[in-house]
Formats: C-alpha cells, sequence, structure tokens
C-alpha cells in the first residue's frame, strides 16, 4: 500500500522498531533535502490533532488547508527532483486515475537496489525451494497446495500438475512458478511510493544430472520476469515526518478524498526481465534422500 511522497506509512511505522528482512530502513528522512520550510498548517500525527483544529476552523477552511500543504509538497517535491513522487502526489489530488491504474515505466525499478536485493535474498531462494519441492514430489502432485492471489489481486494461482518433475535421462520438466515479495524503497522511490509489491513470474526447464533420480537434477531458468503494483492511497493513525513540513498526517491527506477532492489508484509498472546472474543462475536439486535406479524405473511406469 502507498503513502505517496510520504512513504508507506502502515509498513515503515510499524517495522521502524523492528526491521524485517524485506523492509528497508530510510535514515535520512529527516536529512536536510532542500525543502523550503512549509510555514502553513504542519499537521500532527494521529487524527486526533485534526480533529482539534477541526474545532477551531470551519470544515471548508481545514480542508483548503491540507489542500495548500498537498500543493506545496508537489511544488517542493519538483524543485528538488523528487519528479515521479510529486507526479505521483498531484496524480492523486487531481484525481487523474481515480480508482483506475497507472502504468509506471520499469525503468524507476529495475535497477533499485532495495528491488535487486529482494530478489537475491528472497525471490530467488522461494523458487530454487519450489522447485525443489516439486522434483522431490510426485508426479501425480499439484502444486502449490492451495489458491493465492498475487500481483495485488490482478491474478489467481492454484494447484496444477507437477510438469516439472521428470524422472527419464532424456526428458526435460517444464514449469512456471510464481513469487510475490513486499519491499520498502528508499531513495525518491521511497518518497513516490513508500513500499510496493514485487512480483516475479520465472520460467523453469529441468532435466535429470545422471542417469538416476539419485543424481539429482539440474535446473535453468528460462526466463524471470518481474513487476511492480501498488495501491496509491492513505493508511488511518499513520504519519510521516517530511523535512520543511512536519509531520503529515494520513488523517488529514484522506480529509481531502472524502471531500471529493483527491482520489486513490492502483499502480503497475511495466514488465521488465531480470537478468542479473545471481538471481537467473542455473541451480542444482540434489536427489531425494533414498533415491536409486530401481526408484527411477518406478517412477517412468
Amino acid at each position: 500500500m502507498t503513502d505517496g511522497l510520504f512513504g508507506n506509512r502502515r509498513r515503515l511505522l510499524a517495522q521502524n522498531a523492528r526491521r524485517n528482512e524485506d523492509a528497508v530502513t530510510h535514515d535520512d528522512a529527516t536529512s536536510d533535502t532542500g525543502f523550503t520550510p512549509y510555514t502553513g498548517d504542519t499537521g500532527t500525527a494521529d487524527a486526533g490533532s485534526a480533529d482539534a483544529s477541526a474545532s477551531t476552523a470551519s470544515t471548508k477552511q481545514r480542508v483548503e488547508r491540507v489542500r495548500q500543504k498537498v500543493e506545496a509538497l508537489i511544488e517542493g517535491g519538483r524543485a528538488n527532483g523528487y519528479d515521479l513522487a510529486a507526479q505521483n502526489l498531484e496524480d492523486w489530488l487531481e484525481e487523474t486515475y481515480a480508482n483506475g491504474t497507472k502504468t509506471v515505466p520499469a525503468a524507476h525499478f529495475k535497477t533499485s537496489p532495495d528491488i535487486q536485493q529482494a530478489l537475491v535474498s528472497e525471490h530467488r531462494p522461494k523458487i530454487v525451494e519450489g522447485a525443489r519441492k516439486r522434483l522431490h514430489g510426485s508426479v501425480d502432485e499439484k502444486f502449490p497446495k492451495q489458491r493465492f492471489d498475487l500481483l495485488c489481486g490482478d491474478m489467481q494461482v492454484g494447484p496444477a500438475p507437477n510438469t516439472l518433475k521428470t524422472t527419464k535421462p532424456a526428458n526435460v520438466g517444464r514449469a512456471t512458478l510464481y513469487w510475490d515479495e513486499s519491499v520498502t524503497l528508499s531513495d525518491e522511490l521511497f518518497y513516490a511510493f513508500g513500499g510496493v509489491t514485487v512480483h516475479s513470474e520465472v520460467e523453469l526447464r529441468a532435466q535429470l544430472a545422471g542417469q538416476d533420480l539419485a543424481d539429482g537434477w539440474t535446473v535453468e531458468v528460462l526466463s524471470w520476469t518481474c513487476q511492480v503494483c501498488d495501491r496509491y492511497n492513505w493508511d488511518a493513525n499513520k504519519a510521516t515526518l517530511i523535512p520543511g513540513f512536519g509531520n503529515v498526517s494520513d488523517a488529514e491527506l484522506k480529509i481531502l478524498e472524502e471531500h471529493g477532492q483527491a482520489a486513490p489508484y492502483d499502480v503497475r509498472s511495466e514488465e521488465w526481465s531480470v537478468s542479473d546472474p545471481r538471481v537467473v543462475g542455473t541451480f542444482d536439486v540434489a536427489g531425494p534422500p533414498g533415491a536409486t535406479q530401481e526408484s527411477q524405473s518406478q517412477g517412468q511406469q
């Protein structure tokens, strides 16, 4: 879930105290970024303060103040080279994609160190483990064991025949595996999206490494395609400290949505092909425990 120029509050605030394996901390969030200090309503970290301000001003005035703050954030973002973050926020404010989908060029993500690291440390091990389970499983088994929603709900995968398993040296098994992982971004992408879901679609080819199952399999990555998805919106009772603007709360930003002056939207990146050898390199899967020539013959029946 995105929180635009202000980062992913749901993920960042929940994880600042306990960094998990897919979160990247953003230590310079309070550093001098060149933003001109905002002298208007700086907001606070929770909805309670927004309610307090409403007691001293009319709703119309309050909405106008919030809109002016967002416009200042957009201007400040562009002035400091955060063009993508500013454009995303402006698209929300102007309802450009109102409850629709914005497509973002893959170039913004394919070289992201955060995404590259996630592919190496999270996605590849999951794909390797998925291949191992299939090759050690029965040819009659189905994988995965249950249905999953992927790509922010755009697709589903469910139990399917084990087409990767092969038990004859001359035969080749093929299968397409998937993995989704949440990644918290850094640098400008932090302000543009905060956190996103990175989706991998991987086509594999497996062949026995020798003459029987005890020799295991060699697995080749035929293709590895990635895509990013997200929802550009706001979470209740969250906030982020923005240099020059103070604490900007989701509650005050949602006021604009509630009064028809802004609208959330889905984000989908273009697909891109991964070529990093750390991700797409060929790998071996050892034979299952106790595998023998006899077990290979039985598997061929």
